[in-house]
């Protein structure tokens, strides 16, 4: 299994090569997406204005703070179809931002007019919504298990501690757990539902695909990889508490940077798929490699040599035939003679 810090840098690693030339534009796109949205927020509080609708008067707010639900109904209903159409109009926007950020992790990216692709046909605009919403519904399922915990909790506390004369420390060890109880319930339900993390990433990867196809490929691509998306998110606390530091004027610069690395661990939670599926080991894991290698630039075929003509071959030497040829013996190099008298001389 891979070092799951290894694997945290290598994605911001990846993250930061690929915004490399491309951060401005991103910057471009997210600042056009929030002044279309204050825009049409400026529209709505217009209205409102012009119509005296105004949900959060004094009078609504103590009465919130009091633990009285005693709100208009009417003024509750226009502003949730205000919210509902500002939905209509911004979503698409979300996703055109996020087929940006795919493509330019492809080494394919795209111009500022991606940020619109969504609004081009009319499948896409309500395959997106549609997907939206099917996210949110089951969200707001998965979420009332902890929400209902939390209100039988304080209910069954309130009930116990006035209708019953029990001791303080016991009211306090049963409040505790019970505030536990609420605790894992709400880190339960953060973990759970990361399972619809990759879902916006896989309708930008095939547009084709279908809403329950599309769940259900991001809950297997997130088979084991919920807690670690929750640890991802965590290890930016420090970019958040800037944002937060700034009054969010910093989210402008930050968050061009955090879509490119969700998108990054988006490519590897699906790498690591399709390596388990062609293995068949549950436990293996396509590592990000910290700086993808340049793709090979072709080289230059070498250039034709010229054939050169064979040499026509020597003619033979003609023998004359008034010199025949000498007969090839061994050479003897003349030696000395040898003196005789010498010789005689020694021997005597």
């Amino acid at each position: 299994m891979a070092d799951q810090g290894v694997v945290r840098r290598n994605i911001k690693r990846i993250a930061r090569r690929c915004l490399n030339g491309y951060y401005f534009t991103g910057i471009a796109m997210l600042l056009t997406h929030l002044l279309i949205l204050l825009g049409i927020t400026a529209v709505q509080n217009t209205m409102f204005t012009v119509f005296r609708v105004n949900l959060f008067t004094v009078e609504n707010i103590e009465n919130l703070m009091r633990g009285r639900l005693f709100l208009p109904l009417w003024q509750l209903g226009l502003y949730g179809g205000a919210l509902f159409v500002i939905s209509l109009i911004v979503l698409p926007l979300s996703f055109g931002i996020c087929e940006w950020h795919y493509h330019l992790t492809d080494e394919n990216p795209g111009s500022f007019v991606t940020l619109f692709n969504w609004y081009g046909s009319a499948k896409l605009y309500f395959k997106c919504l549609a997907l939206r919403l099917n996210v949110v519904l089951r969200l707001v399922f998965w979420g009332s298990i902890p929400v209902a915990a939390g209100v039988f909790s304080a209910i069954f506390v309130g009930r116990m501690l006035t209708d019953l004369a029990l001791d303080p420390l016991l009211g306090g060890l049963i409040t505790g757990a019970l505030i536990l109880v609420t605790a894992v319930a709400l880190v339960w339900f953060l973990i759970f539902t990361r399972r619809y993390a990759m879902c916006d990433y896989l309708l930008v990867r095939d547009p084709d695909k279908k809403i329950r196809q599309i769940i259900r490929e991001s809950c297997r691509f997130m088979r084991g990889h919920k807690l670690e998306h929750v640890v991802f998110t965590l290890s930016f606390f420090g970019w958040f508490l800037l944002v937060a530091l700034t009054f969010g004027l910093s989210l402008i610069f930050t968050m061009p940077y955090l879509r490119e690395c969700y998108t990054v661990f988006y490519n590897y939670c699906h790498d690591t798929h399709e390596l388990r599926m062609r293995r068949g080991d549950d436990t293996a894991s396509a590592v990000p490699d910290e700086a993808p290698a340049p793709p090979a630039q072709p080289q230059p075929e070498p250039a034709p040599q010229a054939v050169s003509e064979p040499e026509p071959p020597e003619p033979p030497q003609s023998i004359s035939p008034a010199e025949p040829p000498r007969p090839v013996g061994p050479v003897f190099e003349p030696q000395a003679p040898i003196d005789n008298d010498k010789g005689d001389e020694q021997h005597a």
